[in-house]
Parts: C-alpha cells; structure tokens; sequence
C-alpha cells in the first residue's frame, strides 16, 4: 500500500485537475518528490502540463505569468527552506496585482521543524502570511479531502470565498505541505481520474451553477486579513516617474485659445444642468462594493485616470459621456475615442489639467508623477472605482461601487475635444522631436514596439512591458484609440524582477507568442528566465531590450541632475557591460543587434513567433536631454498649436 505522502500528493494532483489547472510550475527537490511523481503521471495522461525550472524565483514568476493570462491560476510546486523564500517577490506581485497564484511548497512535518532538521524552518508555513488570501498547513498524515482542499483553494484564488459567494477578490494561496518518508510511491501505475463535476472556470463563468464543491471552510485556514498598509495606488513615492524639473508647470497667463470658460447652453432645461450628484443607493450591497452607484452629472469638468487593469469598464464610462480618458498602457480599454494621446505633458496646463475639478480612478494608476499630483490637489475631487481587493488612495476620496455618466453636454464635448487637440498636438510634436534626433533611444524603441502592435490590430501578440523608464516611454507614444492586442504589466509592485519569466508564464497561458519590452536591468535580473531545459517547452517569447548599459530611469530623476553626478553614476545607474549576445547564446536564444528605429521596424515586422532577444543599443547619458526636449516640445504645441 502507498505511503500517506504519496496518497496526499495524489489527492493534491487529482485536486489540480478537478479544478481545471492547465500549468503548472515545478522546481526540483527531495521533500517535493511525492508531487513530482504525480504531476508526472498526470502529464502523461494528458490532464495538465508541468514546466519544469531550476529557479524558484524565475519558477513564481512564470506562474504569476499564466495567472495574468488563463482563466484558471497556475500552482507552482517547490521543496522546502530557502526555495519557498524565492517566491516571495511573485507572491507580493500577485497580492498587489490581484493575480490569481497557487502554491504548494512542501514541508517536513510539524515535529521535525526547528530541531536542527535539514533546509527546514518554523517559518515557512507562515511564510506568505499578509499577502496569501489564505494559507493552510497540511501533514500528509491529516485526514482530509486533499482533492477537495486544492479545488477550494484554487477557487480562493479566482475570488470564490470559504461559503462559496463569489467576493471577486484575486490573488496568491499558499498550502504549506507537510510530507514525511518515505518520499517515493511503491506503485507507479497511478493516474488521476478526469475531471470530477464542473471545472472550476465553468463555475466561475456561470452566475447560476452550484457553489464549488470542495469550498476551504471547515479547515484549520489561517486568512490572509487585508494589509491595512496596502500601497496606495496613488502613492507619488510608488515608483516615480519623471523629475519635476522636466515637467514644470506653465506660467498660467499662457492660456491661448483654450479658454475653459464655457457658457451652458440656455436651451437646456434647468434639471439638466444641475451640477448635484445623484446616488442610486439599490446598488449599495456587499456584491457591489461599499458606496451606491454614482450618476455623474456633467457640470464639473472631469477626466478619467485608467490604471493598470481597469478594463473595459473606462471606455464605457468615457466615451458615451464625453469625459477625456487618460490611459495607462496595460489599462485595458480597448480602443476608446476619448483617449488623449501624451496626456502626461498636459496636466499642469492651464485650460487642460489646471482646470479640473473631478478625477474618476480605475485600475491601479501608478506611472505618472503628473497625474499623483492631479490626484492630491486639494480642489479636485477623486473618485475610486475599485477592483476587487484594490485600496483606495491614501487622501481624501469618495469610494463607489460603479458609475454612470448622463449624456453629455455641449460644454463637455467642448472640454473633450480641447483634450484631444491638445494630445493630438503634443504628440506630433513628440515624434518631430524624435525624428530629429541622432541616434536610438528608450521612445524611439517604445514607438517602434507601439506601432508594430497596431499593425497587428487586435489578434496579434500580447505585449508585456517591463517596470521603469520604458513603460513610461510606451506611455507617451501608444495610442489607445486604435485596437490592438492586449498590454500587460506587473504593476501591483512594479518591480524589475521576473519579467521575462512573467512573458513565459504568459506565452504559456495564452498559446500564443508574446512581444515583451524591458530594459537592459530588468532582463539581467531575470537572465534565468531564459533558462529552459532541452526536455521542455520553451515559450515563444519576443524579448526587446533597450540596452542602455544600466538604469536610465534615475537619470530623469532628481538624481540625474549635475550637481549629484559623482553619485549618480555608480549608486544609481549602476552600469554594466554584459554580453548580451554570449548570454543568449549559452541559453541557446537567437540573438539580433539593432542600432536604428528602421531596422527595429524591419525586425518587429518579420517576426515570425519564435523564441528570440532583439538588443537595441542605447545612449543613456543623452537620455535626461532628451526627456526636457520632449517635454518642452510637447507642452509648447498643446498651449499654441
């Protein structure tokens, strides 16, 4: 007969699969093996893929990939001690990102756990505590449903609480394994059944079906309470963008030709024009949200703010109500005629930004220090929509479940089309400036990558953009008012870290290639998700990377200015000199060095899906002039046309 282990990993990989997991992500070990041997036979009955990483790291973050990407979470199976550390800056990702993540990392038992006993620690069950929805500890000698444990916890991830309501909060689950010896199965013929019931994404798709069945209550779980600290989505210190010497504010005597001083239109009747808002509390319960639904008058001039996954919802708001959206690149929007193009240079201008009074938030908006600075002024009124287990921002805002816009007036599509003109004008000024300049640089790559993900409209690759100065690049030159394939990014934490593993955990969700875009510093941080072995898949992944010999985004920073030179260079940039070429060459990834926009053109037109690193060569040292000549650029034309 099997040992407990081997019959608790069996019902762990039976759980996967009434659950309706694809992928999932394992990492070499000994305390593992049990899960291993399972997932091995589940594989070749064909019931779910297993990828197999030497890095933990990397391993989190290629799971946090096809969690961005699936309708189902990937579960990432580690050993024990420090491999279960290695995971902690995916699972930070996933909390802050509402990425749904499973994790199984396996554990000795609890009398073995800190008497000295190898790679073990009294810390790893708890090791997540804070950011896991939910984290139990399991021995393999407890007697419960390990089938139906993995499918409740696999259903928390995808927002499914304890009683089965769906509460539509995302994010990492942590089962802490507890396996004793021995660690091998004495038979090897064991293959887990089909899927038992409704896969779980069938579940969650259908308002009607039943509760899950297996649903994490009546265990001894150990919630994850909402971290009173949640970084605000709007914290100026969360990832800053540009310095505010490149981004000053205009004189406001400068206020050509875009005078907001509008008149009402006297024909309207006077319940039209009233400026009071409307709450329709049959919206206020706890399957909405806190708040009612807000119906938003138009007298107070608005703009939308569309952070990182605000979805659809910001077009639907937007375009029918005459409200000028300012979009992230990974918001979602899909294409939306009320998308202002370099919105970013006009927010500090009088008769744009100077002038408004209501700011709508969606998504998680965190690239802009402009649009920080929006948000904080004490005389506009920030509105939040949340996602599901997203803070609100930490300063005074009202917090509602939706919003509804009644139809627009004529001084709003005046206030919009003033926007639009203005983001119209800005960028074309963008790309003169950039069609002068000698050389390549971080926009040139961005409006290269920008423009071939247009070409493709909307069934071409997904695009995954990497934390720091090219994502805020990407931000000024794409257009959201064209469709084109999804963009995505891990802006929970914005980190650098596993971004070329989160393209691969993608490419894997979606069966797709993906295109990613990221500094030279965010690749090297993640060179190992380039290491694939020769016995697996290695994903289709487009990797462009801005090579700029270090960190360009401190240069535009307070940091780059000339009176901290000394420090800058070491402290902040922190150059390096890799071989870029060698690197992909011992990882067996076909290599390309491209020196001019026109040759990045050429090569982002005939990719032909697979595997590859496109290596721009850029000058970081110009790259401070260039951001002040854009920015002077850009705001000189949205004042005088």
């Amino acid at each position: 007969m099997d040992d407990a282990s081997t019959l608790a990993a069996r019902g762990v990989v039976q759980g996967l699969v009434d659950a309706g997991v694809e992928h999932v992500v394992l990492c070499p070990g000994s305390r593992s093996a049990p899960l291993a041997y399972a997932l091995h036979a589940a594989e070749q009955a064909g019931l779910l893929s297993v990828h197999v990483r030497v890095d933990e790291r990397s391993a989190g973050f290629t799971a946090l990939g096809v969690g961005r990407g699936g309708a189902a979470p990937a579960a990432v199976v580690t050993t024990s001690g420090t491999a279960v550390a290695n995971l902690l800056p995916a699972v930070w990702e996933a909390h802050h990102g509402l990425v749904p993540l499973l994790l199984l990392t396996a554990d000795r038992p609890a009398r073995l756990r800190g008497t000295w006993a190898n790679q073990t620690t009294p810390l790893q069950a708890g090791a997540f505590t804070g950011a896991a929805l939910a984290s139990l500890d399991l021995a393999s000698s407890d007697d419960v449903d390990w089938a139906g444990v993995v499918v409740g916890a696999v259903a928390r991830t995808l927002g499914v609480a304890a009683d089965g309501t769906r509460d539509g909060r995302r994010g990492p689950v942590h089962l802490d394994l507890g396996l004793d010896e021995p660690l091998v199965p004495d038979d090897l013929s064991w293959e887990p059944e089909p899927p038992r019931g409704p896969v779980l994404p069938e579940l969650l798709a259908d308002p009607d079906a039943d509760r899950p069945v297996h649903p994490l209550e009546d265990l001894a779980a150990v919630a994850g309470a909402d971290d009173p600290a949640l970084d605000p989505a709007l914290d100026p210190a969360l990832d800053p963008a540009l310095d505010p010497a490149l981004d000053p504010a205009l004189d406001p005597a400068l206020d050509p030709a875009l005078d907001p001083a509008v008149d009402p239109d006297p024909d309207l009747p006077a319940e039209e024009v009233d400026d009071e808002d409307e709450l329709d509390l049959s919206y206020a319960d706890p399957a909405r949200g806190p708040g009612g639904q807000l119906l938003m008058w138009s007298r107070r001039r608005t703009v939308v703010v569309a952070g990182d996954g605000a979805g659809p919802e910001v077009r639907e708001l937007a375009d029918p109500a005459a409200f000028p959206l300012l979009g992230e690149p990974s918001c979602g929007a899909g294409a939306s005629s009320s998308a202002v193009a370099a919105y970013r240079h006009l927010l500090d201008l009088p008769g744009l930004g100077a002038d408004v009074e209501r700011v709508v938030v969606l998504g998680r908006p965190t690239l802009s220090r402009p649009v920080t600075r929006l948000l904080a002024r004490p005389d506009v009124e920030v509105v939040h929509v949340p996602l599901a287990g997203m803070a609100g921002p930490d300063r005074p805002h009202r917090r509602v479940a939706a919003v509804m816009a009644a139809n627009p007036m004529a001084e709003d599509l005046v206030w919009l089309d003033r926007w639009l003109l203005a983001g119209r004008r800005a960028r074309a000024a963008v790309d003169a400036v950039l069609d002068g300049w000698q050389g390549l640089s971080g926009l040139h790559v961005a409006r290269a990558v920008a423009r071939a993900q247009q070409d493709y409209g909307v069934d071409g690759p997904p695009l995954l953009v990497g934390a720091s100065s090219l994502v805020r690049d990407l931000d000024l030159v794409l257009d959201h008012a064209t469709e084109q394939p999804p963009v995505h990014a891990s802006r929970g934490l914005s980190g650098i870290d596993g971004t070329v593993s989160t393209a691969a955990g993608l490419a894997l969700a979606r069966s797709t290639p993906v295109r990613a875009l990221l500094g030279d510093l965010a690749f090297l941080h993640d060179s190992n998700g380039l290491l694939v072995g020769p016995t697996e898949e290695r994903p289709p992944v487009q990797v462009v990377l801005g090579n700029d010999g270090g960190g360009s985004i401190f240069s535009l920073l307070e940091h780059g200015e000339e009176r901290f030179a000394a420090v800058h260079e070491r402290f902040f940039a922190t150059p390096q000199d890799v071989d870029v070429a060698a690197l992909c060459r011992a990882h067996h990834v076909p290599h390309r060095l491209v020196t001019t926009e026109a040759e990045l053109d050429d090569e982002l037109a005939g990719w032909d899906g697979s595997s590859q690193v496109l290596e721009c060569v850029l000058d970081r040292h110009r790259s401070r002039a260039l951001a002040r000549a854009v920015a002077d650029a850009a705001r000189g034309a949205a004042l005088t046309g």
